[in-house]
């Protein structure tokens, strides 16, 4: 079973330009039962890597407008997912390809972090 701790030593070394090239903040790890959330956030922008133990995969959402409600909960109505981001660019990527179990938990991190900085930079920056 993949932990908590291990899933944020991997996000934090994956995608660490989230804090060096785009001033994001980590926030904190959350967990239930059968999910983990990284949280960074920067301003009213919100990056959220989810690891789904159920369906083995990683996920990777954008929120913006994010105001604090009570910490640590936060509204999050305007967002997108990194599988959008691609999509939009190329409809025919295999994002499952990139998923466990078709490689490592390892792999598909150190995949999906790249994606977001090569999909997701202009949302990053805050320019759209």
């Amino acid at each position: 079973m993949i932990t908590a701790d291990y899933f944020t030593e991997l996000v934090y070394q994956n995608f660490n330009f989230l804090v060096g090239k785009y001033n994001f903040n980590y926030v904190d790890t959350t967990e239930s039962p059968r999910q983990i959330f990284v949280n960074y956030r920067k301003s009213e922008l919100m990056v959220i890597i989810k690891y789904s133990h159920t369906n083995q995969y990683v996920e990777v959402s954008i929120y913006k407008d994010v105001p604090v409600i009570a910490p640590p909960e936060y509204q999050l109505k305007t967002g997108v997912m990194l599988l959008e981001l691609i999509k939009q660019k190329n409809q025919l990527f295999d994002y499952h390809s990139i998923m466990p179990p078709m490689i490592s938990l390892e792999e598909s991190v150190k995949h999906t972090s790249s994606l977001l900085e090569n999909y997701g930079g202009s949302l990053l920056s805050g320019d759209k």
